[in-house]
């Protein structure tokens, strides 16, 4: 077995390694992947962070902090609903000003817009003529 220092952040569907990290792997192994670009051999004494099984499965153990019972906060486990970031939920509201010209083209068609109305508008030509003005514009 040798030991090889990670050069260059590497994963694969079993492994991470990042930059630092000392890898002991069979000496057939250790020839590919110390290279000088992705890893160099390193010395017998360095402090090993993992062994190179291809076989093995490695899981990374996360460690949650205990939110308390504070009812704003996401329960252990479950995930926030994804959004769409260019809408809300009420299909008829004014997106972002940063939204998808799609986004765009929906809410002024929501207003009343024809297809020719909007057929050669730009997303910002859009947010100018349908947004609801901003005080200082």
């Amino acid at each position: 077995m040798a030991k090889v220092q990670i050069l260059q952040s590497v994963s694969g569907a079993h492994f991470s390694w990042l930059p630092g990290n000392v890898v002991d792997m069979p000496d057939a192994e250790a020839e590919k992947w110390a290279d000088g670009d992705r890893g160099v051999l390193a010395s017998d004494d360095a402090i090993v962070h993992q062994t190179y099984d291809p076989d093995a499965l490695v899981v990374a153990e996360v460690l949650i902090p205990d939110l308390g019972s504070d009812p704003d906060l996401e329960p252990h486990g479950q995930l926030a609903p994804k959004t769409d970031p260019d809408n809300s939920d009420d299909a008829d509201s004014e997106p972002k000003r940063n939204a998808s010209r799609g986004a765009w083209v929906e809410f002024a068609q929501s207003k009343g817009a024809t297809d020719e109305d909007i057929a050669e508008l730009t997303r910002d030509e859009l947010v100018e003529k349908y947004a609801t003005p901003v005080e200082g514009d």
